[in-house]
């Protein structure tokens, strides 16, 4: 009798450290998923958001070009390069970019396709940021793939709190 006691308090204590550990882990994985959705927000989809209220100017394409670079791997990469004249307030500024949230892709055909849009010497529609007109795109509020990233991270911060609401024994194990 006194085997089966120790035998239920083993497997007990052997339960209670479980729960914790999966607690303790969970923790960890939210916080650190935490902390790459926070942090993707911040630096790309909240500066696409906000130039959505940029003030639109005419502006004229003076560079408009496709460069080439590689990754990590060392495949080829491409991203379009644009650079744009616009007069603020009688100051002409120039530079610019095609949108806020640029990125390179291993796709040629794409960038090339934006050259042919935005062709040197064409006028366009530009838009600046008040707050500092050295800033300006051509396309503004585009977050676009980046909805993706924080939806496949969306995924993982759940597994983070099915593992916590197990811990928690919230959840249980269908059996």
């Amino acid at each position: 009798m006194e085997s089966d006691i120790r035998g239920d308090g083993l497997r007990s204590r052997g339960r209670r450290v479980r729960r914790v550990g999966t607690i303790v882990f969970a923790l960890v994985w939210c916080a650190v998923v935490t902390g790459m959705l926070v942090f993707v927000y911040q630096t790309i989809v909240a500066p696409a958001e906000a130039s959505k209220a940029w003030t639109a100017v005419p502006c004229t394409v003076v560079e408009s070009k496709v460069v080439a670079g590689k990754d990590d791997e060392g495949d080829p990469t491409y991203a379009f390069s644009v650079r744009i004249r616009y007069v603020v307030d009688g100051i002409t500024y120039e530079g610019g970019r095609h949108q806020v949230t640029s990125v390179s892709s291993h796709e040629r055909a794409s960038r090339d396709a934006l050259v042919a849009r935005y062709p040197v010497g064409s006028q366009q529609t530009a838009y600046y940021d008040p707050a500092n007109p050295k800033r300006a795109v051509l396309v503004r509020g585009e977050a676009g793939v980046i909805w993706y990233l924080l939806i496949f991270l969306g995924g993982f911060e759940l597994v983070g709190i099915v593992l916590l609401l197990r811990g928690f024994g919230l959840l249980s194990r269908r059996r």
